[in-house]
């Protein structure tokens, strides 16, 4: 007896399977025709990384602090960007600041003097980014000379933000000395 119910078990359990799968052909079948079809998402737009070559950018500074004299100018920089962490280039500029003194006058009085100076920068400029994502901090240092009379020589450091607009635009942010 034991045999015989071991034996009828045993053939239920092979026949299951395939009674089973033969219903889920079915289902799928019903599924696939009463199913409607959707439009596929459109991909992210994801940055490439940034290739090496020519880059330039025009720079606009503006003076903030205590003194109530303005200084800004416009700059323009023309480099190569190693890859995505270094750029070393040149800039060229146009600058002009406020200057407030005192000078003796014919009548022998001294008397405040105020003047706009204008300045040429001629300058070396480089950036170390320090991450490869869209929103890049980087640390540049820019040294040249003002080509105004008298010549003055400068040393620029500066620590600021690139936000990567698009492939090939980018918005910079940077506070320096």
């Amino acid at each position: 007896m034991k045999t015989r119910i071991f034996i009828a078990l045993l053939s239920l359990s092979l026949l299951c399977p395939i009674v089973s799968s033969a219903q889920l052909i079915t289902t799928s079948q019903t599924t696939t025709t009463t199913k409607t079809v959707k439009k596929p998402k459109k991909p992210r737009k994801i940055l490439d990384p940034v290739a090496r070559g020519f880059e330039h950018s025009v720079e606009f500074t503006n003076r903030i602090g205590d003194d109530p004299y303005y200084a800004g100018g416009l700059d323009y920089i023309l480099g190569y960007r190693f890859g995505n962490n270094l750029f070393l280039g040149g800039g060229l500029g146009l600058n002009f600041h406020d200057e407030y003194g005192s000078r003796r006058w014919s009548d022998g009085d001294y008397r405040n003097n105020y003047n706009t100076i204008i300045g040429v920068p001629l300058y070396l400029h480089g950036r170390v980014y320090f991450t490869k994502t869209r929103c890049q901090p980087y640390l540049s240092l820019s040294t040249g000379v003002y080509l105004s009379s008298p010549c003055e020589y400068f040393i620029n450091p500066m620590l600021g933000v690139n936000y990567r607009i698009s492939n090939t635009v980018g918005l910079y942010l940077a506070m320096g000395y």
